[in-house]
């Protein structure tokens, strides 16, 4: 470190505002530029430098600079974008793993914003056999429990768990195209 930067780094430590000024123009574009290459984002840049700064006058008595002032600044401002950056890495992995599992397990309300899709489910429950969408209707709309089915049409219970297994694959192939064939059996198993 040359004699000035260490005459000024003094002066900083004791809580000059005008040695703190000089180092922040000398380096405060640089900086910006540094991060701007790392996040791309120039506001994004301009907060980390800023933040930076803030940083470095807050703990401005325990600094230990071994090389240049702009040096040590210019390393601060690479790792604080690494920082930034794997912080949005997360952050992203967090909200495309919460949007999964909305898509994986879409709520009954969720089911229903969308007018176009609830119209297919019930066209297509609608184009079930008479008997056959009764079952699946008292199953999947009403609560009904296959036993409970079964003893209310006086049916068996392997009779029921037959017809829904055939609605269930009807429906299953008659709204392939609109959805994803998991989130398909999901809407089906969840519907109503």
């Amino acid at each position: 470190m040359r004699s000035e930067e260490i005459v000024l780094l003094h002066k900083i430590k004791q809580g000059d505002e005008k040695s703190f000024q000089v180092v922040f123009e000398k380096n405060y574009n640089q900086l910006c530029q540094t991060a701007f290459f790392f996040v791309h984002d120039f506001d994004i840049a301009e907060e980390i430098a800023q933040e930076l700064f803030v940083k470095f006058w807050e703990q401005k008595e325990e600094l230990s600079i071994n090389s240049s002032i702009g040096t040590y600044l210019k390393t601060a401002v690479r790792n604080k974008c690494k920082n930034h950056l794997a912080h949005q890495s997360v952050k992203k992995k967090y909200e495309d793993y919460h949007l999964f599992n909305q898509v994986q397990n879409p709520s009954r309300e969720q089911l229903f914003t969308d007018p176009y899709l609830r119209e297919k489910i019930l066209s297509s429950v609608n184009q079930l056999p008479p008997k056959r969408k009764v079952i699946f209707e008292m199953n999947r709309f009403k609560g009904y429990k296959y036993k409970e089915i079964a003893d209310e049409l006086k049916i068996s219970q392997k009779t029921v768990e037959a017809q829904m297994g055939k609605a269930l694959a009807f429906l299953h192939q008659t709204l392939k195209e609109y959805l994803p064939i998991l989130l398909i059996m999901l809407l089906i198993q969840n519907f109503i």
